[in-house]
């Protein structure tokens, strides 16, 4: 097997194209099947989709970021790459059961925990230092430890929480993957940035699947944006360490900010639900219509455009990050501008909520 990971300029369009070539052609078969065996998802109060439909979309994703990293990987980057797919093997088993037998919610955080300690611990990928947010910089074993835990369950849930219209969440996770990737390449991390175009070339197949296609309509699923939350957190993690290195070619210095700028959209929207629903006292993990999405769907837009509106917001907000880490070099400040900004635009949605759902 010949490993293509150290030469770059081959790795990623192959990887883009072989990931995104391998789902385009599975998602009709996996279509197919679950019609056959009527594995779908049907409406309920929450939704707004009508007939049923496959939410099995992550069995695509999963296969094509798995067989693409075994068939781009020598010996050398498999090993490299073992704990993670040990992990996203076990968010696919994990997400897919949820999607045909209906997980209990604290179940699947501690599948989120324990695929987390296996990338952490087997693979040495943690966070070493949070560069002087709250004046602190290196961290030791276990506050290491707990914070790389954290950050990765947060993510992955909030992937989890956002996919709730059409193309949000694989938009949200392209976004961020060319983002990621894009440093990846220019400094030199080859593997990741070799990961982000699997990541990338997966989700725009499934993107056309979910947004356009007619005939084989399919929904990503918890197996789908379990994998994906586990990858965004990943590129999270070497994104932040990535910075740290002496001598890349471009070193951004408020990585934690910028990174949360990268992915907004969802980290806001996930932590402005558990808030509401702590004050509230409603049970934390309980479904309702308060994400981002619902309210601006109660507003009168519709699906198409909610996702571009949240699309382009979240652009918009990984453009400021890094603008903003040229002239501010606190990574705190620059998180707590993206959160008013977030705050203040949020605000009208709420108040103008309670229209007509348009689909």
């Amino acid at each position: 097997m010949i490993d293509l990971f150290p030469y770059i300029g081959y790795a990623i369009p192959v990887a883009l194209g072989l990931s995104f070539f391998l789902t385009i052609f599975s998602i009709p078969y996996i279509v197919h099947v679950a019609r056959k065996h009527n594995i779908l998802v049907y409406p309920n109060h929450r939704d707004i989709h009508s007939g049923g439909i496959p939410r099995m979309g992550g069995v695509a994703i999963f296969l094509s970021i798995v067989f693409s990293l075994i068939f781009l990987s020598g010996v050398n980057t498999i090993m490299y790459f073992r704990s993670i797919l040990t992990g996203i093997f076990i968010l696919f088993f994990f997400g897919l059961y949820d999607d045909l037998m209906d997980l209990k919610p604290w179940k699947k955080i501690v599948g989120e925990i324990v695929a987390s300690l296996l990338v952490i611990i087997g693979a040495q990928m943690r966070f070493t230092n949070i560069y002087g947010f709250l004046g602190i910089h290196e961290l030791g074993l276990v506050p290491s430890i707990l914070l790389t835990i954290l950050v990765f369950v947060a993510i992955i849930n909030a992937f989890n929480l956002i996919d709730g219209i059409d193309g949000l969440a694989a938009g949200l996770a392209i976004e961020a993957a060319i983002v990621y990737g894009f440093f990846f390449f220019i400094d030199g991390a080859v593997r990741f940035a070799t990961l982000a175009a699997i990541l990338t070339g997966s989700l725009a197949a499934f993107f056309y699947f979910n947004v356009w296609s007619k005939k084989y309509k399919i929904f990503m699923g918890d197996s789908g944006s379990l994998v994906v939350g586990l990858l965004i957190g990943l590129m999270t993690w070497r994104f932040n360490e990535l910075m740290l290195e002496p001598g890349i070619p471009v070193k951004l210095n408020a990585a934690p900010a910028i990174a949360m700028g990268i992915i907004t959209v969802p980290l806001y929207d996930t932590l402005r639900v558990m808030l509401v629903r702590i004050i509230r006292k409603k049970p934390f993990f309980l479904p309702d219509q308060m994400h981002i999405h619902h309210i601006l769907l109660f507003t009168g837009f519709s699906q198409t455009k909610v996702r571009n509106i949240l699309l382009i917001f979240n652009f918009i907000m990984i453009l400021l990050s890094l603008l903003l880490q040229y002239y501010i070099h606190s990574v705190i400040l620059i998180i707590l501008i993206l959160l008013l900004i977030c705050i203040a635009l949020t605000y009208p949605a709420l108040k103008m909520r309670g229209r007509k759902i348009v689909n």
